[in-house]
């Protein structure tokens, strides 16, 4: 013990009784870790549960393939992530009494999809996942029916293994259905059902190639390593206030379904994917945003996430657009937003001189392929291309990107801008003086160059067509992500953009077409004309924070957390004026601005 004067009194520290204390709570709320395991500025860890709902979200679990959703009133879905074409979604399942599908509520947990027979209050049913491509699936009181969702592969050709198991083949995969409880009553109408005996049924559904794993024995078991992943995971939740824990638990764990299994060479480590079904892939610039949340309290984890496209980097240093397990597409790319994200986690961490002597490199080509492969003119100026420059820039259908054959865009200028300044930052850190001093000198001068090019009539243009082309006043929010600049920026184009964000501004935040234009849609399917979404919101909040408008950042994120909670989930996208949840469900990209929101801004919160 020692004392210690705090504002002019002084305290008697007991640092040993402490610690003890500490380890004692945390055993009596069930999570038996040391104290010294904690992240800093994590909050206190109640030992709860977060419990979701999963018309809302993908109930999955880390490492699986396999995903368990309501797809309507009485009929849940199985769907196999690995795939990324029709027969992903691999199952229907339902519940039956009498032989009838019933009506049934769902909540999920980390552990387990939970499912109640709406009519009874009473029966239901428990789903787990085991192993990569195993579910486990429990009733009691009712019975258990499953149909393939896709008519070519029927259970007519199933072979029966044994007098509990029958398997089929579709296409180079086995699908195995096991009875552990339950009376099998045959296919009806191309259906396999089983009944329950003495008023429980327990079936698993198995996927494998070559043979599968063995089938748990002790399912409970199988919950209590899920368990225990769980809550190592949810230890390294980034710290904010307690008031916010509870939304924050959600969105920790909407990352964590997402995590798949690591299969090289596409993916080296375990991908958050962009969602665990539909959306079931990779994409470099969404990486960015779930590597920042991962890398605020786990510092290895967040450097995984942002590498991981450059697994499959090009000779000429493109990364790919999108990549699944075992496919890739080259066709265009994604905005180089690897920089500015780098950028911030050496902010937050002295990032080993062993990872970055990996990641310099590659971050070079990834540079220098913007200025050798998308700058078709020669003026110096990189331009969205590819197959589709809307593509190419992250803003498919934009009303300045989308369908235009080469976009010279400002925000690309900008990205390059920040990645040649971490690159001289690494350099530095490594002791490269020649090589830190050609990425300033380079970055101050594509700086120059942007304004020059870009700032027309006191406001930001863009420019089309190889820079053949100008649109004074772009109504797209797409070229102010040059925002993200910040400090950078000379004061008048800040204080200029600053306000030209009001054009763009609603009770939900900056939507992605000015609501006042003509070409801004309504419709569901509108994507980058109108809606709201998390990347773009968080650049520009980044942008405005580093550039000396902390008020206008902190008021932007508590818009979007006033969004997420009209929404009741991480959708892709969101309606600018109603707030209502938009396209692919449980997004983790916006998940994941969702924490650093809370994270960063949520004690200024009003």
């Amino acid at each position: 013990m020692r004392k210690q004067s705090v504002v002019g009194m002084d305290v008697l520290i007991i640092r040993i009784p402490y610690r003890i204390l500490l380890i004692a709570a945390l055993l009596m709320l069930g999570d038996c870790v040391r104290a010294s395991e904690l992240p800093p500025g994590h909050p206190s860890i109640s030992g709860a549960l977060p419990r979701v709902d999963p018309q809302h979200y993908w109930f999955s679990r880390r490492g699986s393939w396999l995903t368990i959703y309501p797809n309507d009133a009485s009929t849940l879905r199985l769907y196999y992530s690995y795939l990324s074409d029709a027969w992903d979604e691999a199952f229907n399942i339902r519940f039956l009494r009498d032989g009838k599908a019933v009506e049934t509520r769902c909540s999920a947990s980390p552990v387990s999809l939970e499912v109640e027979d709406k009519s009874s209050g009473q029966d239901g049913a428990h789903l787990i996942l085991s192993g990569k491509r195993d579910a486990l699936i429990a009733a009691s009181g009712l019975g258990i029916q499953l149909s393939p969702v896709q008519k070519e592969y029927n259970f007519e050709k199933l072979v029966r293994e044994d007098e509990r198991t029958w398997s089929t083949h579709w296409r180079e995969w086995t699908v195995q259905l096991v009875i552990v409880e339950g009376r099998f009553t045959g296919l009806q109408e191309g259906r396999w059902e089983v009944i329950p005996e003495r008023g429980k049924c327990r079936v698993a559904v198995r996927i494998f190639k070559d043979a599968p794993a063995i089938l748990p024995e002790d399912w409970k078991k199988v919950e209590a390593v899920t368990l225990t992943d769980w809550q190592q995971f949810s230890r390294k939740m980034p710290g904010m206030p307690r008031r916010y824990e509870v939304a924050a638990g959600q969105a920790w764990l909407n990352t964590w379904y997402a995590m798949a299994p690591a299969t090289p060479p596409n993916f080296p480590t375990a991908p958050v994917l962009m969602a665990k079904a539909h959306m079931n892939s990779l994409w470099p610039w969404d990486c960015c945003f779930n590597a920042l949340a991962l890398g605020v309290t786990d510092l290895d984890a967040g450097l995984d996430q942002l590498m991981l496209p450059f697994a499959l980097q090009k000779e000429d240093g493109q990364l790919p657009d999108k990549t699944g397990p075992d496919d890739a597409f080259f066709g265009c790319t994604k905005p180089p937003i690897q920089g500015w994200a780098l950028g911030k986690l050496m902010d937050r961490h002295r990032i080993p001189n062993a990872k970055l002597e990996m990641i310099y490199p590659k971050l070079v080509k990834w540079t220098d392929f913007w200025f050798t492969k998308r700058d078709h003119n020669g003026n110096g100026i990189p331009g969205f291309s590819g197959v589709n420059p809307g593509w190419d820039s992250g803003w498919d259908n934009s009303t300045v990107s989308g369908g235009e054959s080469d976009n010279e865009a400002p925000e690309l200028q900008t990205y390059l801008i920040l990645q040649m300044k971490t690159l001289g930052r690494i350099a530095t850190q490594l002791g490269r003086k020649e090589e830190a001093a050609k990425w300033s000198d380079r970055a101050v001068a594509h700086l120059k160059l942007f304004r020059q090019t870009y700032w027309l009539e006191g406001r930001l243009v863009t420019r089309l067509d190889g820079g053949k082309r100008i649109i004074y006043q772009p109504t797209s929010l797409e070229p102010m992500m040059s925002l993200v600049l910040g400090e950078n920026l000379d004061a008048e184009m800040f204080n200029s953009m600053v306000k030209q964000l009001d054009d763009y501004m609603t009770p939900y935040g900056l939507a992605s077409e000015m609501p006042s234009s003509p070409l801004y849609r309504p419709d569901p399917d509108a994507y980058w004309c109108g809606p709201i979404w998390a990347p773009a919101m968080y650049l520009v909040i980044d942008g405005l924070n580093r550039g000396g408008r902390g008020d206008l950042a902190v008021d932007l994120a508590q818009r979007f957390d006033r969004l997420i909670q009209q929404a009741g989930g991480y959708y892709e996208n969101f309606d600018a004026k109603t707030g209502k949840g938009l396209k692919t469900k449980a997004y983790t990209w916006t998940s994941s601005v969702h924490l650093l929101l809370l994270h960063e801004y949520g004690a200024e919160f009003k």
